[in-house]
């Protein structure tokens, strides 16, 4: 009988890396920032979540708009250049016509370099290896997950699930080249990222979304409002990762500032040093949004048919004015932890 000839291209290291610590020690519901740190880690950068999440730009940002739950993934500036720009990276992205294309894009990636690669589907991936058995194409890949796991996934399934249609934006690979010998300040780059959180606390609008305060206070006004829906199709997004991959980003911002604090000295280490803990205490209140109108995580980790109870009781929620009030209070009580920590961070010298 004649074996099945198998063809398998794997980066170095992988999937070993995946279980080698935990990344993410916060509630945090991670986005595009894993995957990247994944791949710089691969790198030999040692680097930890909250450095990535803020120095890309996106734990520094809130927007919000209630018709388009998408705008969550919009930026002033892109995270990607910004990241690997500040970490003086070369890097290359190529955006394949479709998920077959991606494959073979892939794989000759792979030969080339032994390299993983970060790929922003509808859901940012990491992808660290490709297997042809027979016709089928099958990528490996860890998605984004607070302890990403090794996965395998078909073309088609890609193709079917989380390949963004063509009215989107593009789908993207992303690897690095090379790491340039120019070594990077932290200093100046939590400078950097203490004039990006004022910055984009203030700026009011991006593109016809809401950004920081003012989406704060257009998120607790839609609350309160009886006649806006959050059970409609697209709305009911907000209630999961929109909102959710914004607010724990608030642990990174809290976290990264803390440690970066003993770099800055005087009065300057004792602003950042409450301007972290301020963040903080937005999280506890963005918790307590949480409890009344958060997502049901059972079903949303595992939509079986048995979990659609769950589901069912989270749209009552929605619909209750009592807890959409409450909830209300606790954005509005983030809100005012989140514009304490801005005005810490104001008090510093740039």
């Amino acid at each position: 009988m004649q074996k099945t000839h198998v063809a398998r291209h794997f980066a170095k290291g992988f999937p070993a890396l995946l279980g080698q610590e935990t990344w993410i020690s916060d509630p945090i519901e991670p986005g595009l920032s894993l995957p990247l740190l994944l791949l710089l880690r691969s790198e030999g950068l040692p680097l930890d979540y909250a450095f990535v999440d803020v120095v890309s730009g996106h734990a520094t940002q809130f927007l919000y708009a209630f018709d388009c739950p998408d705008c969550y993934e919009l930026a002033f500036e892109p995270p990607v250049e910004t990241l690997f720009k500040a970490l003086h990276l070369t890097w290359q992205e190529t955006t394949p016509s479709d998920a077959t294309t991606a494959f073979l894009i892939m794989q000759d990636w792979l030969r080339e370099s032994n390299k993983p690669v970060v790929a922003r589907f509808t859901e940012p991936m990491l992808l660290f290896g490709v297997t042809t058995r027979r016709m089928e194409h099958i990528f490996h890949l860890a998605r984004t997950r607070s302890h990403p796991t090794p996965e395998q996934m078909r073309v088609l399934d890609i193709d079917l699930n989380y390949w963004r249609p063509p009215i989107d934006e593009g789908n993207e690979l992303i690897r690095i080249i090379e790491k340039r010998p120019e070594t990077y300040s932290e200093l100046e780059l939590s400078r950097t990222a203490i004039r990006r959180a004022i910055h984009n606390w203030h700026a009011g609008e991006l593109g016809s979304c809401a950004v920081g305060e003012k989406a704060y206070l257009a998120f607790a006004q839609d609350l309160r409002d009886s006649t806006v829906d959050f059970t409609e199709l697209r709305a009911s997004a907000w209630g999961c990762s929109p909102i959710c991959q914004q607010w724990t980003a608030r642990y990174s911002s809290c976290r990264f500032f803390e440690r970066m604090a003993p770099r800055f000295g005087g009065k300057a280490r004792g602003a950042l040093e409450k301007a972290a803990f301020y963040y903080r205490q937005c999280c506890e209140a963005w918790r307590g949004w949480d409890s009344q109108l958060g997502r049901p995580w059972k079903w949303w980790q595992s939509p079986k048919p048995e979990n659609q109870s769950l589901l069912q009781d989270y749209y009552q929620r929605l619909r209750n004015a009592k807890r959409r009030a409450a909830g209300a209070a606790h954005v509005e009580a983030a809100m005012n932890w989140e514009r304490k920590a801005i005005t810490e961070l104001a008090k510093i010298e740039l």
